[in-house]
């Protein structure tokens, strides 16, 4: 095996790998926003318990934050990074 074919297998793993974790963190986020709906909380945000705007809903139907707490957090992460 040439050195450039190995590059491209590894390469082509790594970007296999990263897809696999993002697929596997989404089939995460879908089982808690069914055991939410079980529970009867889906659609309230986790946060402060405010309802999630049905338009962030049908985008990303596994969040459990509204807008304004989602926002806080990414704020929260960006200024500790």
């Amino acid at each position: 095996m040439s050195h450039l074919h190995a590059l491209r297998l590894t390469e082509k793993f790594s970007i296999f790998q990263s897809f696999l974790n993002e697929t596997s963190q989404e089939l995460l986020q879908v089982n808690h926003a069914l055991q939410r709906i079980e529970q009867g909380e889906y659609g309230e945000c986790e946060e402060c318990g405010a309802e999630i705007n049905p338009k962030r809903l049908k985008i990303m139907p596994y969040t459990t934050l509204c807008i304004k707490c989602a926002q806080a957090l990414e704020y929260k992460y960006k200024n500790i990074s």
